[in-house]
């Protein structure tokens, strides 16, 4: 049965046997259950969710998943998949890659261009 790459399908826990790009299981689960969690709320309520509330719900399934990790006794997945969501919104809310990833922000990079560039002019 081939399947093609929807939000529906990671959320009943069905994945292509042969997909033609890697798809991170772990990392896109979360966001998706947090997704459905807001919007089943939010038809019974005319207004959007709050950032508050998106926070609130985030830690919830973030805890919850935490706790079915002990129990299985697989934090290692855990880990990543969270660790990886975070990377993520730091890499969008600030334009910038993480130093654990072994690349420096965008800050530093322009700011050792700038140093090269002025040793270049004196040279």
């Amino acid at each position: 049965m081939e399947l093609t790459f929807d939000p529906a399908t990671s959320l009943l826990g069905l994945y292509p046997k042969n997909p033609e790009t890697p798809i991170p299981k772990n990392l896109c689960n979360s966001m998706f259950t947090a997704m459905l969690f807001t919007i089943a709320k939010s038809w019974k309520q005319p207004k959007c969710p709050s950032v508050n509330e998106w926070i609130k719900k985030l830690w919830y399934i973030y805890t919850m998943e935490h706790y079915a990790a002990e129990i299985k006794k697989e934090l290692l997945p855990f880990v990543t998949a969270w660790m990886e969501l975070e990377s993520q919104v730091v890499k969008d809310k600030y334009h910038m890659i993480l130093p654990i990833s072994g690349t420096l922000s965008t800050k530093q990079t322009s700011k050792q261009n700038r140093t090269r560039d002025m040793e270049k002019r004196t040279n």
